[in-house]
């Protein structure tokens, strides 16, 4: 006994030893590691920089106190101190870059990478602004040639192009387009450093920049407005060649036609071959208005093919006309309208003026040669049509027809305007006269046309004879209908149904009367017609009836001979007229 409370005491202790072990551990991990104290003290002074850089060369640089690697506190230091004080800070700086396993890159935790947290940090300790007494050229560079990226932006999206010209540091202007800087980004107020290196004229570094092969501009890309710039010639000149030399479309070349009205000559080339290659193209009228109407300038480009194509169309249409002149002549009526006519004046009298052989006049005439056929040959349409189906209140407040036969015939007026408009078109194209052939026969439509305009008259007269005729067929019929429908409005031994309007108020439903010796008796049930299942539609002590599909409220009744009674006399007054 006394033998295992030894051991058990012994197996304690040596727990309670390696927990303290291991919290001694874990106080440890979390708190300064030797470097990052040496750097800390160095950049406070109160360690040489080469006890630091050794310390650095061997030490765990990835090792974080209070959520920050060593790199960082070389980074805060950098961004809130004048540069007059960094000596030892770019030290420090430089013996990290100088280890072959250190990543600039490597950010910890939520902390943006250490170029980029040192440009923000250095932004927002000035207040948003840069100051050329803040961080040096030697810092900037030995970053970037580390492997940081010259594309870091500060809090607003300001970049370190932002930084060299705040500072006024043609040195680093330089330096960051030689680095590959995108000129392009965009800061939250929408500007980029292009807009900025043209409008304060630095030439230099956009010459610079395009040797590079990084002058990422062209006429929709630029946002300085030439006018703003035109007084520095020699930028004014630059920037309208290289835009000249980038625009590839003919959008590009009408927008650089437009900002730099002057120096069109830089595009003449490009924008007249573009116009020949498109007019080349074109095959027939319609496309080359299209070319017309973008390069309205150069007509002594497209005005051949504007014209082969319009000869081409003549040629067309001639034989048409000439069909149309036979026609007429022989009072030999064809029905049909070749499309082409009116096509031509589509394209030669409404959308351009363009008609040098005057033949337009000559497809109207044509065009109105079929107008008036169309008057003195069509026939009249019928003018009756059939009113729409009425609706009235079924048994359970349902809408269901009264009548399902065909719809009463009326009078449909649209065919009647069609057919008037049609002789009167006709009576206008008399009136317009003949100038190319066609003058006899219009002598002979005139009387042909009043002959018309007189059996149309008596065509209408015929057609509401037959509506007459039509609604008394009707109306018999539906009064025959009506009559049999009445018929049914009651419940008369075990099985009765009710009209069919009636029952569409629920599919197929079929009624009876429940038998006296049933035990169902006193309840009027109905059934669906596409099953065996009957349902109650009354009983003494409900308001409503049951049906499949829902409740149907409808009136209270007292007992079963009120509820059918009321129910017949409904039925009647719709059906029994």
């Amino acid at each position: 006994m006394r033998r295992s409370y030894i051991m058990l005491m012994l197996l304690l202790l040596g727990a309670m030893t390696a927990a303290a072990q291991s919290f001694e551990s874990l106080k440890r991990s979390k708190g300064k590691s030797e470097l990052y104290t040496a750097v800390e003290q160095a950049l406070t002074g109160s360690k040489p920089v080469p006890e630091a850089r050794q310390a650095i060369a061997t030490g765990d640089w990835k090792a974080p106190y209070n959520g920050k690697t060593p790199i960082y506190l070389v980074m805060d230091f950098l961004a809130t101190h004048p540069k007059s004080q960094c000596s030892q800070a770019e030290q420090i700086l430089e013996a990290f870059l100088g280890r072959k396993d250190f990543d600039i890159n490597l950010r910890h935790g939520s902390l943006v990478p250490p170029f980029a947290y040192l440009i923000r940090e250095n932004y927002d300790h000035l207040g948003g602004r840069f100051s050329s007494n803040y961080i040096s050229d030697n810092v900037l560079k030995m970053m970037i040639e580390s492997g940081a990226s010259v594309n870091t932006y500060n809090t607003d999206g300001g970049t370190l192009m932002s930084f060299a010209m705040d500072t006024k540091n043609a040195y680093l202007q330089s330096y960051f387009i030689s680095q590959g800087i995108d000129l392009r980004h965009t800061d939250e107020k929408g500007e980029d450093d292009m807009y900025r290196l043209i409008a304060e004229n630095k030439l230099d570094l956009l010459r610079q920049a395009k040797q590079r092969g990084t002058l990422n501009l062209d006429i929709n890309t630029l946002k300085n407005e030439p006018k703003s710039f035109a007084r520095h010639k020699e930028l004014y000149d630059f920037i309208a060649n290289h835009c000249a030399s980038q625009a590839k479309s003919y959008e590009d070349l009408t927008l650089f036609r437009k900002r730099f009205s002057d120096k069109k000559a830089l595009v003449k080339q490009k924008y007249e071959t573009m116009a020949r290659q498109e007019t080349n193209a074109a095959k027939d009228f319609k496309t080359i208005l299209e070319v017309i109407k973008r390069y309205p300038d150069l007509e002594s480009i497209y005005a051949s093919k504007r014209l082969s194509i319009y000869r081409a169309d003549v040629s067309k249409l001639d034989p048409i006309y000439r069909n149309a002149l036979k026609e007429a002549n022989s009072s030999k009526f064809g029905s049909w309208d070749d499309p082409f006519v009116l096509k031509f004046i589509d394209m030669y009298s409404v959308k351009t003026k363009f008609d040098p052989d005057g033949k337009v006049s000559v497809a109207k005439e044509t065009a109105d040669f079929y107008v008036l056929r169309h008057a003195l040959n069509d026939s009249f349409h019928s003018y009756i049509g059939k009113e729409g189906i009425t609706y009235s209140r079924g048994l359970f407040g349902i809408q269901v027809p009264h009548w399902e036969n065909e719809d009463r015939p009326a009078w449909d007026s649209k065919p009647l305007k069609i057919d008037r408009k049609m002789l009167s078109d006709g009576r206008a194209v008399l009136q317009r006269g003949s100038r190319h052939g066609f003058a006899r026969f219009y002598q002979n439509a005139a009387s042909m046309l009043n002959q018309r305009e007189r059996a149309l008259e008596e065509w209408i007269r015929s057609q509401e004879r037959e509506l007459e005729y039509s609604r008394a067929r009707y109306d018999g019929k539906k009064q025959q209908y009506y009559d049999e429908m009445c018929e049914n409005c009651k419940i008369d031994g075990e099985k009765t149904t009710f009209p069919k309007g009636y029952a569409e108020a629920y599919t197929g439903l079929f009624w009876r009367k429940v038998p006296a010796q049933s035990e169902e008796s006193g309840r009027l049930v109905l059934k669906n017609g596409l099953s065996t299942k009957w349902k109650y539609i009354y009983e003494s002590n409900r308001s409503y009836i049951e049906a499949e599909g829902g409740v149907i409220v409808f009136e209270r009744y007292d007992n079963v001979d009120e509820m059918v009674k009321d129910i017949i006399e409904k039925c009647r007054s719709s059906y029994c007229k």
